[in-house]
């Protein structure tokens, strides 16, 4: 009688470790959505051989050789001037000279921050070139980002009957 009752345990012990198996397998497992980056636009702002200036609002870093620098905080304001051997880059609080430099990057360190040149907000990070004689802005950014600001500019959102020709838009700027 015990090797019977032993043997209906062992039974009972596999159908319920089969069953939990099964349970378990069949149990639909989150997936984590591939985080596919968007490309880099990089869109020309201005190029001057003369004073330029760019407003922070929101924090971004300039990593230099010598130093990393922080603006938005309380260098809210900075000038560029080309300079013959490289340019300047200052405020009330710094003064930056970079001689044979031909790039530089500051970093948006938020989502949130944006920057105002010449009256417009841009969001993305902001390089800055040494040509010859002149400094070359550029915003560079995700491309889903400039298009969601560039096409609702270039067609009035406010009309529902504009909704599909924005849309129609967006998918021709993509390809």
């Amino acid at each position: 009688m015990h090797a019977a009752v032993e043997n209906q345990f062992m039974k009972y012990l596999i159908f319920l470790l089969f069953s939990i198996l099964i349970l378990f397998s069949c149990t639909p497992v989150k997936k984590q959505e591939l985080e596919t980056k968007s490309p880099e636009i990089r869109v020309l702002l201005n190029e001057t051989s003369n004073k330029d200036s760019i407003f922070f609002k929101g924090v971004f870093l300039l990593q230099s050789e010598e130093a990393n620098y922080e603006f938005g905080k309380n260098n809210q304001k900075i000038y560029l001037v080309p300079t013959e051997n490289g340019m300047l880059l200052y405020n009330e609080n710094r003064y930056l000279e970079y001689r044979n430099s031909s790039l530089l990057l500051l970093k948006s360190s938020t989502e949130e921050s944006y920057f105002i040149h010449n009256q417009n907000e841009y969001f993305g990070n902001i390089i800055i070139r040494k040509n010859s004689s002149s400094v070359v802005i550029i915003n560079s950014l995700p491309v889903e980002e400039y298009l969601r600001g560039v096409v609702p500019s270039e067609i009035p959102v406010s009309k529902k009957e504009n909704y599909e020709a924005v849309k129609a838009q967006t998918i021709c700027a993509r390809t």
